[in-house]
């Protein structure tokens, strides 16, 4: 242990050894008390550092044998994660656990205020942080007249970064627009509000889509879903999941009828080229029960297509394949579709779908942080293979398989192309035109910059043995200090969708 006295002339006292760590604390004046437990008051600029952690204060009390620091005025807690201020604090250094009053906390892009707030190391990974906070509002603007904030009664952050809080209230300027009794948000996210989302369709008509997930321990989640609509039926959802493969992280997102709306050139709400890939990377072997009324196939050429499934039991797991990556998912369940006046009655079905990729040349964090930005002009060149087949009730059979190549063209800091070539090969027959390959021979293009505050993009689908535009997307995106308004719009199947992005998250 280390003791540093900044007065003149002032003498250090010989300290038992506490740790095999060593513990260094400067200070203008200080108190030493030797009995039984062992304790320093110390004052005059004082400042303890343990573990790579540092704390700062007016004054400090140190209980050298509970290994503990409590103090009061001008407190900060400097660690590797963030910095945090507050009024008053008791910190056990060893431990790395605490309690911080009127504490104002700094991590990455997000700043965060609270009445109380909690810390403590994470069981499995104790160089990250478990935060527990009352009286809490957390924003991602400046510091000083944030243009939006988040405010809830209490809400907690474990160490992969997944928010639990509620009740919420969301402020604009100051105006709360939202209060929600419960709110479940991973702040690794892609930065959008999840929030109930504005949509229009010519089919339709003005409505409000919302998802909503709700943590089961650390590996489970129950997730419902709904749209309501003007023209058309409601939709509805709802889905329990189970990852047995690492713990705090969502078993997979991938819905069958959003499977053609995940991807870098299947839609303009997936910015970057590298989620896809982090996405099949990632550690998975989860199962899943799920029902769904209504659910419209989105990215389908049929723009009136949904399905019914009255249940469906599903399983993924990761599938490593060379020098790529990529998942299966099989599900077993029945299935009914409508579309016009047309009604495919139920069938049991079993499903196999699986999808693999790779990017040619060097993959590592720099890159996808520098798509992310749109601030890098290196060139990716990446295969993708995606294949389905299914069992139907009967005995009847279908399967398809669809290779491709991506291309992705940064011409400068802000602005990069992409094409993509893709050809489907189909075997058997399906009774349900869900299941079935929309276009067997495509090209995709695909373009976006950045215009000082302007955001455009465009994304074009082509089938070649159809010779026609199939689908066609636009989104334009006007960034506003920490927030970003955009528009989305799709002309298959009509649909127009409004939202804010988070700058600090891209």
């Amino acid at each position: 242990m280390a003791v540093c006295c900044a007065a003149a002339g002032c003498a250090q006292p010989t300290l038992p050894p506490i740790s095999a760590e060593p513990l260094e604390i400067w200070f203008g004046r200080a108190k030493y008390v030797a009995a039984e437990q062992p304790s320093i008051e110390a004052s005059g600029g004082v400042r303890l550092r343990y573990q790579g952690r540092t704390i700062a204060a007016s004054r400090l009390f140190i209980d050298m044998a509970a290994q503990r620091a409590a103090g009061s005025d001008g407190l900060r807690l400097i660690d590797p994660q963030g910095e945090l201020t507050g009024t008053a604090f008791e910190y056990f250094y060893e431990e790395k656990r605490g309690w911080f009053e009127g504490a104002y906390l700094e991590t990455g892009p997000y700043r965060v205020w609270a009445k109380r707030l909690e810390i403590s190391p994470d069981v499995r990974n104790p160089s990250r942080n478990n935060y527990r906070a009352i009286d809490a509002a957390v924003t991602t603007c400046e510091r000083e007249h944030p243009h939006y904030l988040i405010s809830t009664d209490r809400a907690s952050v474990n160490a992969r970064f997944r928010l639990t809080a509620g009740p919420i209230r969301v402020k604009l300027q100051d105006r709360t627009l939202l209060t929600l009794p419960f709110f479940n948000y991973g702040l690794t996210g892609k930065g959008e509000f999840n929030l109930p989302s504005p949509v229009y369709s010519s089919l339709t008509g003005v409505g409000l889509t919302w998802t909503e997930r709700a943590p089961i321990q650390d590996r489970g989640e129950f997730r419902v879903s709904g749209s309501a609509f003007v023209l058309s039926r409601p939709e509805t959802g709802a889905r329990f999941a189970w990852n047995f493969a690492e713990p705090d992280v969502p078993p997979s997102d991938r819905e069958e009828t959003v499977r053609f709306q995940q991807g870098y050139f299947e839609t303009l709400l997936e910015e970057s080229p590298y989620d896809e890939v982090d996405r099949l990377a990632a550690k998975k072997l989860w199962v899943g029960l799920s029902r769904a009324l209504n659910a419209r196939a989105i990215g389908r050429r049929r723009t009136d297509l949904s399905v019914n499934k009255e249940w469906e039991l599903a399983a993924g797991f990761r599938v490593d394949l060379g020098f790529g990556a990529g998942e299966a998912i099989l599900r077993a369940g029945s299935l009914s579709e409508h579309f016009g006046t047309a009604n495919v009655p139920a069938r049991q079905r079993l499903a196999l779908e699986s999808e693999w990729a790779n990017f040619v040349g060097r993959y590592d964090e720099d890159r996808v942080k520098g798509y992310a930005r749109g601030e890098t002009r290196q060139a990716a060149l990446r295969f993708r293979l995606q294949m389905s087949a299914y069992l139907y009730e009967g005995g009847q059979e279908y399967a398809w398989a669809r290779p491709g190549i991506e291309m992705i063209l940064p011409v400068s800091q802000t602005t990069r192309f992409g094409i993509s070539f893709s050809r489907a090969f189909e075997t058997g027959s399906s009774p349900f035109l869900f299941d079935r390959i929309d276009a067997r021979n495509e090209v995709r293009l695909r373009a976006e910059t950045v215009l000082g505050n302007f955001r455009p993009s465009l994304l074009v689908k082509f089938d070649a043995d159809r010779g026609d535009f199939y689908d066609l997307q636009l989104s334009f995106g006007l960034t506003q200090h920490c927030l970003e308004p955009f528009v989305f719009w799709r002309r298959s199947p009509g649909l127009f969708r409004i939202g804010v992005k988070l700058t600090a998250l891209r």
